[in-house]
């Protein structure tokens, strides 16, 4: 099953932001998978970007409009073909916009550790 949590952020035209996800400090997932997903919910604009690589990943990108977007990290199942990420994570919004200010969690979401 595949546990997916959403979060929303509001970014301006041309904002540059990087997104770091991590697992939480003392855990054992280091190296395994998760996937980072950045898109849009702006009506007539499409933008996504999406890594899955090994913890912990970033992503870089210069939002192409103003309004709402979604940021989703996607846990995976463990199997014994791939080492997926299934944890505790902190996630971290970084930029010199308003982004950073307005990221928060959405009903998608099942619990916040600070």
């Amino acid at each position: 099953m595949l546990d997916q949590d959403i979060f929303r952020f509001r970014g301006t035209k041309g904002e540059k932001v990087t997104i770091t996800l991590d697992a939480l400090l003392g855990s054992n997932n280091q190296g395994e998978r998760a996937t980072l997903l950045l898109a849009d919910n702006i009506p007539k604009v499409f933008f996504v970007r999406l890594d899955g690589s090994a913890l912990p990943n970033a992503m870089q990108a210069t939002l192409p409009a103003t309004g709402s977007y979604l940021l989703t990290v996607a846990e995976h199942p463990r199997s014994k073909h791939r080492p997926s990420f299934r944890g505790d994570y902190c996630i971290t919004l970084e930029s010199f916009g308003a982004a950073w200010q307005t990221l928060e969690p959405t009903a998608w979401v099942e619990k916040l550790i600070d």
